[in-house]
C-alpha cells in the first residue's frame, strides 16, 4: 500500500506548475515576510542612525576614529540608502503580492470544491498541501463497511459527504462548517488589498507640515491643484470622561480667491476637498504675556533661544502639546516655566506657570488659568492673554479605503476562522491483507493541527472498534 490515499502521477515537466506551487507554498510567503520584517527592522535603524548623525555628539556613529572629526563616509552612504524607494524593495512587495494572489485562488478552489458536491477528484488531491498529515486508523471491518461506519458518524456530527468514484480503494471527502472555508481566500484577499493600497499610498500620497494657524491665515495645498484653505476660527469644548476636549476648526476652501466650501474639522473628523483632507491633529497654547515688579515697573521678558528685547509684552506659540518652554526675567533674574495642563479647573484645559530663581533647583508655582487673566507672586505680576490654536495637516491619501478596509475584512476572517473553524478530512480505505482494513484520514496543511481534530480522530477509533 502506498502511504497515500491517492497516487500521484507526472507525466512531463511543468515549469509552469512549479512555480505556481512555489508561489503557493507557506514557506515561501513566510520567507517574503520575513525580509520585509528585516527590511522596516533596518529602516528604523537608518531612521535612529539619521537622528544620531544629526546630533553632534552621536559618538561613534557620527565620525570614524580616523576621520578627524569629519563624518564616516560608510554611515553617509547608509543613511542616504532610500530603502522604500529601492527597485529590490519594489520587488519583495512584488513576491509579497504574488504569493497572496497565488495562495487566494487556491484556497478559494479548495473551498469551492467543498461547497459543491462531486466536484472533488483524485487529481484535487495535489491542493492539500505539501504540509498535509496522514493519520491512519486500524480496523477489523472490511473497507466499505469501515467507511459507512465513519459516515454514519460524521453525518450525524454535521459533516457534509463526497465520494470519490473511480479509485481503487473506497474514497471519500468529509467537510464540516465548509462555509468557513472562504475565510481564507478572503483573508488573503484582504491582506493583498492591504498592501495595493499601502502602494498606491506610498506613490500618490502626500502630507503638509503640521500647520499652526491665526485666524484668516490661508496656506496653499500646492502639488499642482489650485486649492488654498483659509483658517476662520478655533472652538475648545469640554473635557468628557478624562479624553482630551472636544475641539474643532471651522475652514474655508478658496480657488483664485473664491470660496468652494466651508467645513468644520474636529479630531477623527476631517474636512475634504476633491481627495485632500484637512485634519485637525491637536491644538497649543498661543499667548501674549506682560510682567511687572513689585513697584509697578514693565518688565522686559525673554524667550528662551532669542535675544533679550526692551521692556514690553510678548507673544508665545507652543510647538507642541506636551511642550514646557520657559521665558527669562533678566531684571529679576528668575525665568517663569509655563504648561499645559489638559485636564485642568472646570473640565478645561488650563495653563500652568511656576517661577524659577537663578541657582534655586526648586520651582514655585505661580497659578493656573482656564482662560485670560493675572498671576501675581512676590515681587511679580503677571498678565496673559490665553487662546488657543489648532495643529491642522492637509495631506492626500489616496488607498487608504484599501488599507482599513482590507485590515478590517483580515481581522473578521481571523475571528471567523478562530470561533467557526472548518475541518475538511479526505478518508480512504483498504484492504488489510487479514480480512480488516486500512483506514488513512488525510487533513489539509492548513487545519493540520488542533485540539477540535484530535477529538475527532479519537472519536472515529472508539466508533470504529465499538462496531469491529
Amino acid at each position: 500500500m502506498s502511504s497515500e490515499p491517492t497516487p500521484v502521477t507526472k507525466s512531463r515537466p511543468d515549469p509552469l506548475g512549479a512555480a505556481w506551487r512555489f508561489l503557493a507554498a507557506p514557506q515561501a510567503l513566510m520567507a517574503w515576510l520575513g525580509l520585509l520584517a528585516l527590511a522596516l527592522a533596518f529602516a528604523a535603524f537608518q531612521t535612529k542612525l539619521s537622528t544620531q548623525m544629526l546630533n553632534p555628539s552621536a559618538g561613534w556613529l557620527a565620525t570614524s576614529p580616523s576621520s578627524a572629526g569629519q563624518p564616516n563616509t560608510f554611515w553617509l552612504a547608509l543613511e542616504s540608502f532610500d530603502l522604500f524607494h529601492s527597485l529590490w524593495f519594489y520587488g519583495l512587495i512584488a513576491l509579497i503580492m504574488l504569493s497572496l494572489l497565488v495562495r487566494a485562488v487556491d484556497s478559494a478552489e479548495f473551498a469551492w470544491r467543498a461547497n459543491i458536491r462531486r466536484e472533488w477528484t483524485a487529481e484535487a488531491f495535489g491542493s492539500w498541501g505539501a504540509g498535509r498529515a496522514q493519520h491512519a486508523i486500524a480496523s477489523a471491518q472490511e473497507p466499505d463497511i469501515a467507511l459507512k461506519t465513519i459516515q454514519t458518524h460524521l453525518v450525524t456530527k454535521g459533516y457534509r459527504w463526497f465520494s470519490i468514484p473511480g479509485l481503487a480503494w473506497p474514497n471519500a471527502v468529509a467537510c464540516h462548517r465548509p462555509a468557513a472555508l472562504w475565510a481564507r481566500p478572503m483573508a488573503y484577499g484582504a491582506a493583498l488589498a492591504v498592501l495595493v493600497g499601502v502602494a498606491i499610498l506610498s506613490q500618490r500620497g502626500w502630507q503638509h507640515d503640521d500647520w499652526q494657524p491665526s485666524p484668516g491665515q490661508t496656506v496653499a495645498v500646492g502639488y499642482g491643484l489650485p486649492y488654498e484653505v483659509q483658517f476662520q476660527e478655533f472652538a475648545l469644548g469640554e473635557m468628557r470622561e478624562g479624553m482630551l476636549p472636544q475641539a474643532h476648526s471651522r475652514v474655508t476652501w478658496r480657488q483664485e480667491g473664491d470660496a468652494l466650501k466651508q467645513a468644520q474639522v474636529s479630531s477623527g473628523r476631517p474636512a475634504h476637498w476633491k481627495g485632500v483632507a484637512v485634519r485637525q491633529v491637536g491644538f497649543i497654547p498661543a499667548l501674549t504675556m506682560r510682567a511687572w515688579d513689585g513697584d509697578g515697573r514693565l518688565l522686559a521678558l525673554q524667550p528662551a533661544g532669542q535675544e533679550p528685547g526692551a521692556p514690553g509684552e510678548i507673544e508665545l506659540v507652543f510647538p507642541s502639546v506636551e511642550a514646557q518652554p520657559y521665558i527669562l526675567i533678566p531684571a529679576l533674574d528668575e525665568a517663569i516655566t509655563l504648561a499645559l495642563d489638559l485636564d485642568g479647573p472646570q473640565g478645561r484645559p488650563a495653563l500652568r506657570a511656576a517661577r524659577i530663581a537663578a541657582g534655586e533647583g526648586q520651582a514655585v508655582e505661580l497659578g493656573v488659568l482656564s482662560e485670560s487673566g493675572t498671576l501675581e507672586g512676590e515681587g511679580l505680576r503677571l498678565d496673559i492673554d490665553l487662546d488657543y490654536r489648532p495643529i491642522l495637516r492637509i495631506d492626500h491619501r489616496p488607498g487608504m479605503e484599501l488599507v482599513m478596509g482590507g485590515a478590517a475584512l483580515l481581522l473578521l476572517c481571523l475571528l471567523v476562522g478562530w470561533l467557526a473553524p472548518a475541518h475538511t478530512l479526505w478518508i480512504a480505505a483498504g484492504p488489510d491483507g487479514q480480512g480488516g482494513s486500512d483506514v488513512y484520514i488525510v487533513t489539509p496543511a492548513f487545519c493540520a493541527a488542533g485540539r477540535g481534530l484530535a477529538q475527532l480522530l479519537n472519536e472515529v477509533k472508539r466508533v470504529l472498534a465499538h462496531h469491529d
